[in-house]
């Protein structure tokens, strides 16, 4: 959250420069601090990842209102889900919302058009294009929505690449880069990538964290507007890791749950400087997210 400082206060630039967010009193003032709506899309309905995402929504202190969304179905009950708590995109099409996110489907091993729900999540990227401020692209609906709105391919891999990753931010001052460490771990279970090099001959678009071996990770429109995770934050560190061996149990579990703990800290960073920068703060002060920022 930000520090309000006078309006004339000419060290302003000073604390920006340092990573400090600031805000002057008039922006706060302006200020709406009514609850932020928020709608999870899923390509095919994955309990489990839903309750992952929650839970990393839920790490921020910002009053989040969650609906649920699953393309492909109409509203209704799902595995463990009360009735009525799943939407389908017809159900909530006139609905407004601050912000969506639209999750990792395990589908990236296909050709797009065999994907059973591609016709409908092309149809709710042209939705959300008219009625949402800020959209959070993850795994596969990050490729799809790269895809269909700037023609980037992905790469499709021999091997599906499963296990955690060393990534690098490439632009350090960004908003969504905020407490990252130089190197961090990142979770991945995909069967696809994104080439860096063709992220960066694609106009609109800037890469925020990057890897040698996977290539883009982070990426951002030029107004901040989409942002596309390639790779699965929500993903469960644990489970992608190798087993550890007999010998040497207690070491190798130290280490694995180190790795763990690493993945879920900066996955928890991401969101919380999704949701404050991206979300929040353009929305309650009025700011042109329009404007094209360097972060």
């Amino acid at each position: 959250m930000p520090i309000t400082i006078p309006d004339n206060l000419p060290s302003r630039w000073i604390l920006e420069s340092e990573g400090i967010f600031v805000m002057n009193h008039g922006s706060a003032q302006r200020q709406d601090l009514r609850p932020l709506h928020l709608a999870l899309v899923q390509p095919s309905p994955d309990l489990r990842s839903a309750r992952r995402i929650a839970a990393l929504v839920a790490n921020s202190p910002l009053h989040i209102d969650l609906t649920y969304v699953v393309l492909g179905s109409s509203s209704g009950t799902g595995d463990g889900i009360p009735a009525g708590a799943i939407h389908g995109l017809e159900a909530v099409a006139k609905s407004s919302f601050d912000g969506v996110i639209a999750a990792h489907a395990h589908v990236d091993h296909l050709d797009w058009h065999q994907v059973p729900c591609w016709d409908e999540f092309r149809d709710f990227l042209d939705w959300s294009e008219e009625r949402i401020r800020a959209r959070l692209f993850i795994g596969w609906s990050a490729q799809a929505a790269l895809q269909h709105v700037y023609g980037l391919e992905r790469r499709l891999l021999a091997e599906p690449l499963v296990g955690l990753r060393s990534c690098s931010p490439v632009r350090k001052n960004s908003y969504l880069m905020r407490g990252f460490d130089d190197a961090f771990d990142i979770t991945l279970d995909c069967a696809a990538i994104v080439d860096e090099g063709d992220v960066l001959q694609t106009p609109g678009l800037r890469v925020l964290a990057a890897s040698q071996e996977v290539g883009a990770y982070l990426v951002r429109n030029a107004n901040r507007r989409d942002v596309f995770v390639l790779g699965q934050p929500d993903g469960d560190p644990l489970a992608v890791l190798p087993a550890e061996p007999q010998e040497g149990l207690h070491r190798e579990a130290s280490e694995r749950n180190r790795q763990a703990l690493g993945c879920r800290t900066h996955a928890s960073l991401l969101f919380m400087n999704w949701l404050n920068f991206y979300v929040y703060q353009p929305f309650s002060s009025l700011v042109d997210i329009s404007i094209p920022d360097p972060r």
